[in-house]
């Protein structure tokens, strides 16, 4: 009788163990997906942020009329494009 208790036991303490690792992957999913979306976008802004105006390695967008808006378009277009992409699979 003591080791059916104990059976029983084990078998719930494993089933919530398995119920939390799934959660766990789920959340751990979800965060993927979001630093994903936001590494491209890290890196461009990390590379607009340096202060190329005086070096022989300039940027040419600097001297656009419409190279600002471009750029956030092209960091919008990726991030559509990425969030289409994780909710075509199923990950969001």
């Amino acid at each position: 009788m003591t080791e059916t208790y104990r059976d029983l036991a084990s078998g719930a303490r494993d089933i919530y163990l398995n119920s939390l690792s799934v959660s766990t992957n789920e959340v751990m999913k979800k965060l993927t997906v979001v630093a994903t979306i936001v590494l491209p976008l890290t890196f461009v802004v990390g590379l607009y942020d340096m202060n190329f105006r005086n070096s022989p390695y300039n940027m040419p967008e600097f001297a656009w009329t419409y190279g600002y808006p471009a750029v956030m378009v092209g960091m919008l277009s990726v991030t559509v494009i990425l969030l289409a992409y994780f909710r075509k699979m199923e990950w969001l």
